[in-house]
């Protein structure tokens, strides 16, 4: 007999006890088994003869060994399967974490992920997918890939998409056109793959990325290189490029100037077209760009063209990186007429000077030290001096202290600019006020230029001054009328407010009060003086259309009716009629007409909206409530300004412009805004 039932060495004694002629433990190889039943089976039968009468004192010991062994067995058994459900149960806690890991990365992720089955209807998207083509979720998973691509490239969607499934186009992304809900276009960057459920391919999945931001500005770069190309191709100055003492590139303008093809230009060295004597300075300038030296942006030098005509050229040069070399950008300006003007003038300065001496208008030519070097006799004459004192009289003698001031401030800021770049050539116009050997004063509007010599370097200062002393006389009337009928409109605009008060008692100084926080929000939104002074006009007459409404109505201490609060509206088309005919400048009138309108379109008399709206208008709106909410009226008592900002705050973007509300609530919390008292 072979006992195959136990499988360590206790069962081997145990089993042979019981008469086994040989114990084999599991597992054994085939072989190994064959051979040892083989042993068995050839041993002599007497051999295998084992008596089986047992006691009935054996037979329970043998069954109490035998239950030992069976109770050991299952306690094996059982610590395998606890070993088999703890590893079970430790491979689906991983596999659960995993799940939850890339669902959270899909449903994070800052791309459109899908998956679309093989006729291309949507089987899952994510979160940023559906949001970016504007649909909801269950919107795009009801629909078909081919929905959201233009009719007009669904055809090469499909051969590319139908390429990826069969492998025949590379795995990389691909840019397609998609349009979202709002049919909006949107350009997204698509990585597709093959999906399968097992083994069966089920469709294609894919990451999309949006890149319409990217697309758009790869136009705008398109554009502008090709905005800049133009301006190369088309500039009025030559442009070329240096590298290596060579020319690496230059336009058209260039050509002209040099008076070479391209052919002929490229890549020759620049020091080939430039004249002799001038060589060495274009090339000592050239190197020292290079390290990176300051050097004056701009000198002249003189350039052969192949007939062997000499050209004045003004020459500027910048250091760039060209193609990862450092090289000169130089623009080359053609100045040979300016300096053969130049020349003529020079030429012609005798004939102009006989003429000097017999206008009416002073010249006077200075150095660069404003020392006067000419000086035409008519000077003398307009102002009691001798010319021989006019031209020793040091110019802080001539001028008034504050004219020469700006004089002065005007060549301290000019002179070393035109010294060290010969092609500026500044004009300014002045009125200044001269001196009298009487003591009395006249007013010339002078106009300053810089004269040249033949190689560009500034030698004198010319002044043309024409005598304006009645022309100033008659602005200065001007300014005193103007000033005196300015008074006569405040004085009117002031009457109107008090009979305005003087109707409405409790309102008294409520339009002052507005002016101040108007004008005071103006300047804190950084607006120009005049600007400010016309807002303030607009506040402090934004309610005189109320002296049309009946003063009972206007200090009735109770609700009003709907005919009364109507009749109460109608002050902001009144006061629009009233400022209208008195001829304000700039927007007043219409901030009067829309100091009650609202950006929803709630306010009076014409149910404006933001847009339609004046931004006097939306200032006036805010000032007028926060003064009204923090003042008494017949009707209630002060709110406070806490009432006053909450209104605003919560009505910010709604009713109340927020830029303007937020310089209104900053002038408070931050800067200490206070009404006045008038």
């Amino acid at each position: 007999m072979t006992q195959f039932a136990y499988t360590d060495l206790k069962d081997e004694k145990f089993g042979l006890s019981l008469g086994a002629d040989r114990f084999v433990i599991k597992p054994q190889q085939p072989e190994v088994l064959l051979q040892i039943v083989e042993e068995v089976l050839a041993k002599p039968r007497k051999t295998r003869t084992v008596s089986r009468k047992k006691s009935p004192e054996n037979e329970t010991k043998v069954l109490e060994q035998y239950n030992e062994v069976l109770f050991r067995k299952l306690q094996k058994k059982v610590a395998q399967l606890e070993d088999v459900i703890a590893k079970q149960t430790k491979t689906e806690n991983e596999l659960r974490e995993s799940e939850q890991k890339y669902r959270t990365l899909i449903t994070q992720s800052q791309d459109g992920v899908f998956v679309v089955n093989l006729e291309g209807n949507f089987l899952a998207v994510n979160k940023v997918m559906y949001e970016n083509l504007k649909y909801s979720e269950d919107e795009l998973l009801s629909m078909s890939i081919w929905d959201i691509v233009p009719e007009q490239y669904i055809e090469l969607h499909k051969k590319r998409i139908a390429d990826i499934l069969v492998g025949k186009a590379p795995n990389t992304a691909a840019e397609y056109l998609v349009k979202g809900k709002d049919g909006n276009p949107h350009y997204v960057e698509i990585l597709s793959a093959p999906y399968y459920e097992g083994k069966k391919l089920i469709g294609f999945q894919g990451i999309a990325r949006d890149i319409t931001e990217r697309k758009k500005v790869e136009k705008k770069l398109e554009q502008s290189e090709e905005r800049y190309r133009s301006l190369v191709e088309e500039a009025f100055e030559g442009i070329i490029v240096i590298q290596d003492g060579k020319i690496l590139f230059a336009n058209p303008r260039a050509y002209e100037i040099i008076d070479y093809s391209r052919d002929q230009t490229e890549p020759r060295s620049f020091t080939d077209f430039v004249y002799a004597e001038d060589r060495e300075k274009v090339i000592d300038r050239h190197l020292k760009r290079l390290k990176g030296e300051q050097l004056e942006e701009t000198y002249p030098i003189r350039l052969v063209d192949q007939r062997g005509i000499i050209k004045w050229t003004q020459i500027s040069t910048a250091l760039i990186d060209w193609e990862g070399k450092p090289a000169t950008l130089t623009f080359l300006t053609d100045i040979t007429e300016r300096k053969l003007a130049e020349e003529q003038l020079q030429e012609s300065e005798a004939r102009y000077r006989l003429l000097a001496e017999h206008t009416t208008d002073t010249i006077r030519l200075m150095d660069m030290n404003l020392k006067t070097k000419y000086l035409s006799p008519s000077a003398a004459k307009q102002r009691g001096f001798t010319h021989q004192e006019m031209l020793e009289l040091p110019m802080e003698k001539q001028l008034a202290p504050e004219s020469f001031r700006a004089a002065i401030g005007i060549f301290s800021k000019e002179i070393s600019r035109v010294e060290s770049d010969p092609g500026y050539n500044p004009v300014h116009t002045l009125d200044l006020e001269y001196c009298c050997k009487d003591g009395t004063t006249v007013w010339a509007e002078s106009k300053f230029s810089v004269i040249r010599d033949s190689s560009g370097e500034p030698i004198s200062i010319l002044v043309e001054a024409r005598d304006i002393t009645e022309r100033k006389l008659a602005e200065e009337n001007l300014v005193k009328s103007y000033e005196s009928v300015k008074k006569t409109l405040n004085d009117a605009i002031n009457t109107m407010v008090k009979i305005v008060e003087m109707r409405d008692p409790y309102t008294a100084g409520h339009q002052h009060k507005v002016a101040q926080l108007a004008t005071a929000i103006a300047r804190e939104m950084k607006w120009e003086d005049t600007r400010i002074d016309q807002l303030r006009t607009a506040a402090v007459v934004h309610d005189v259309g109320k002296m049309y409404i009946p003063s009972d109505i206007l200090s009735r201490p109770g609700r009003l009716s709907e005919i009364e609060f109507n009749l109460i509206k109608t002050h902001a088309q009144s006061g629009y009629d009233i400022v209208r005919g008195m001829d304000f400048p700039g927007n007043i009138a219409k901030a009067v007409l829309q100091h009650h309108e609202r950006l929803d379109g709630s306010g009076y008399p014409n149910g404006l909206k933001s847009e339609d709206t004046l931004l006097e208008a939306k200032i006036l709106a805010v000032a007028d409530v926060i003064e009204a909410m923090c003042s008494h009226r017949p009707y209630r008592p002060a709110l406070g300004l806490e009432k006053a900002f909450e209104e605003i705050s919560k009505n910010r973007g709604k009713l109340y412009d927020p830029d303007v509300v937020a310089a209104c609530l900053k002038l408070f919390t931050e800067k200490g805004f206070n009404f006045t008292e008038l």
